[in-house]
């Protein structure tokens, strides 16, 4: 009889997938024996072109991931469940997971008939989210795209068709729109379709909307706190939201436990291919995964925390360059970005493993590293692979996948010299530089990559606010964290080197650098920035600062005492001017009111749009100076050393109040 051709399809890509993994974990670890990189093998090669270094044979590392009946959990090889694996192998069978409905789903269905209809409520009309989930989709999914477009259609078709409405996809979607506001261009006519009573700024507006989500969460969790691919997705587009404002770093670092864990108990660290399943279901794990690897990792190197897995503790091959499950997308190449910053986790992994490591590390390692980072440098996708011209003549393009491929650049080449220079900041310090033989040539490097951090955001700046376009919130907050590294690094290089050679280079990158993060005043995280940089200016602009004097010395510890006492970037204030996260009160609220979290009604220029509510009224702005003047921290001493010189307001701020004034008060409203 003849065969079905469509189970000849199949066996077909399950074969490609098992392919596409042996050949993806090819590069070998920086921390393994070998300190050299593989000769003629470069991260930017496509999977297939690696070769296995190592292969792991299957029958030493038992796994099984159950049936939909088993609830799909994970178990690993030193799980007593994993012994049944050798009865099935012997049977010659194979696991399954449906395409749609995948394990470890739970059904926790809203109650539209109680309270939690008022979720459902605050929704907005369908055909407006319909219009969102699309913006989305296109305008701000250019750096980080944490769940397939495919995914997401999906999942809001069956939330409208269905009965029953889940309550994690009532989380996500509210979650997306609260994303959607902080890209929507200023005056866009969905705003208006947006709008809610009492809520007098785009701050404030989306995060109403993400409290939406996170009580549509506490409502699923009371009734399961089972993982499940939705519930991983759910986690990172609020990870990605709560990364605009930055003002809830530890709130982000809960949530990355949450998503870590639930990763892991779904398996998605193994490689689909070890099962049988859709290419569409397997392409959507990969994507998770690999996506939770990232947060884990950027936000383990931003606070200097140990990361959760090591490489050697998953073989997931990275994702195909295209969406199985979007037809419009069978020759697209929009993925390859991504994927190129997925290679990038993979070497983070093994470069936060030498740096942390509490035993010595060879110097050799740090080498290596810094040859994998300058392989996958020249290695970007041809649409991303643009020179400093290019990226400044994309961002200023009218046309969005220009735009797109010049913020994708951008960001790619920022991240990249950010890794360099946090990898080689420990072996530049003066005791390094003279003890180390190494500590010359990362010092050297060092330098560069904070120059070349400070050269491509100053060159970019005028190109990147003059676009309407791009001069919204979730646009704008994603450098200010690269060029504060690439500012404290040059400052305390020209601190306690005020002799070194082109020191007066060193001085005029810090100036560029304050000057890029006074153009991004109005973002929480670069009022922090640019306060610290300018308060540690007198200890290097005057050369009496560096003699070994008494008055020096009383002038430097006042100076680091003042410094060491404001609110760090992407750090939580200190307890007594801390606010609550959205996701905290939403937990301890005991009802499902449509009011905003309690919000102060008066707004200033620097609040509005900065990704956050309104600061209270101990979180003092001065209207002469860039000086955030918190409770318990020494203002009188401050304000002399951080006076700024009279300057224009920056065109974000101008822009952003003008826009508030005639759009967003309430009608009759004038306490604002």
């Amino acid at each position: 009889s003849k065969s079905d051709p469509r189970l000849e399809f199949q066996r077909i890509r399950h074969a490609l997938s098992s392919l596409e993994a042996l050949f993806t974990r090819g590069l070998p670890s920086a921390s393994t024996t070998q300190t050299e990189p593989v000769p003629g093998v470069s991260l930017g090669q496509p999977p297939a072109e690696r070769p296995v270094q190592n292969a792991v044979d299957e029958k030493t590392t038992p796994a099984t991931l159950a049936t939909q009946t088993d609830r799909g959990f994970y178990a690993g090889p030193t799980s007593s469940a994993t012994q049944l694996l050798g009865l099935k192998r012997n049977r010659g069978s194979h696991d399954s997971i449906p395409e749609v409905v995948e394990p470890g789903s739970p059904v926790s269905s809203l109650d539209e008939k109680g309270p939690e209809g008022e979720l459902l409520d605050n929704l907005p009309e369908w055909h407006v989210v319909d219009r969102l989930i699309e913006f989305y989709n296109d305008n701000c999914t250019w750096m980080n795209m944490y769940i397939l477009r495919s995914t997401l259609r999906n999942a809001w078709e069956r939330f409208k068709s269905t009965g029953k409405k889940s309550r994690v996809t009532m989380a996500l979607i509210s979650t997306v729109i609260a994303i959607s506001i902080q890209f929507l261009p200023p005056r866009d006519p969905l705003f208006d379709s947006l709008r809610q009573e009492a809520i007098a700024s785009i701050a404030e507006l989306s995060d109403w909307y993400y409290e939406q989500g996170c009580r549509a969460l506490v409502l699923h969790e009371s009734h399961t706190r089972l993982a499940s691919l939705d519930l991983v997705e759910l986690y990172l587009v609020q990870i990605f939201y709560l990364g605009i404002s930055k003002n809830h770093a530890e709130e982000i670092w809960r949530i990355r436990g949450c998503l870590i864990s639930a990763a892991l108990a779904l398996g998605l660290h193994r490689d689909p291919s070890k099962w049988q399943m859709q290419q569409a279901m397997a392409e959507r794990r990969r994507w998770a995964w690999f996506n939770a690897l990232r947060i884990e990792r950027w936000h383990a190197f931003m606070f200097g925390r140990p990361i959760a897995i090591a490489n050697h503790h998953y073989d997931t091959a990275l994702p195909s360059s295209t969406d199985p499950s979007d037809p419009e997308a069978a020759s697209s190449r929009d993925h390859l970005p991504f994927i190129h910053m997925f290679r990038l986790t993979e070497a983070l992994g093994d470069i936060m493993d030498d740096l942390l490591s509490v035993k010595p590390v060879p110097y050799e390692r740090i080498t290596a590293h810094d040859k994998t980072l300058s392989q996958w440098q020249d290695s970007f996708p041809t649409e991303v692979k643009l020179d400093d011209c290019d990226v400044k003549q994309a961002l200023a393009s009218d046309r969005l996948s220009v735009r797109r491929a010049g913020i994708q650049c951008l960001c790619l080449r920022l991240v990249g010299y950010h890794c360099q220079l946090a990898m080689h900041r420990p072996y530049a310090t003066i005791n390094s530089v003279q003890n180390s033989s190494g500590g010359s040539s990362s010092l050297q490097a060092a330098t560069k990559a904070a120059t070349m951090i400070i050269h491509l955001s100053s060159t970019t700046r005028h190109d990147f606010l003059g676009n309407p376009a791009l001069t919204v919130p979730g646009h704008i907050h994603w450098s200010v964290l690269h060029i504060f590294a690439a500012a404290m690094f040059l400052s305390f290089q020209a601190i306690t080197r005020p002799n070194q050679a082109g020191v007066q280079n060193v001085h005029q990158n810090i100036q560029k650098s304050v000057a890029t993060l006074d153009a991004l005043r109005g973002i929480p995280a670069a009022d922090k920035a640019v306060t610290i940089v300018r308060a540690l200016t007198p200890l290097f602009e005057d050369n009496t600062s560096s003699e070994n004097t008494t008055n020096s010395k009383r002038k430097r510890e006042n100076v680091l005492r003042i410094v060491s006492g404001l609110p760090f970037p992407y750090h939580d204030s200190p307890p007594p001017t801390v606010q609550k996260s959205v996701h905290t009160q939403a937990r301890r609220s005991s009802s499902l009111s449509t009011t905003p979290p309690s919000m102060p009604r008066q707004l200033n220029a620097n609040s509005i749009l900065a990704g956050g509510p309104a600061l209270p009224s101990t979180h003092l702005i001065h209207p002469q100076m860039n000086f955030v003047a918190t409770q318990g921290s020494p203002t009188v001493a401050a304000t002399t050393y951080l006076q700024s010189p009279p300057s224009q307001q920056n065109a974000y701020q101008t822009r952003n109040s003008s826009m508030f004034d005639t759009q967003f008060l309430n009608p009759g409203d004038e306490s604002v």
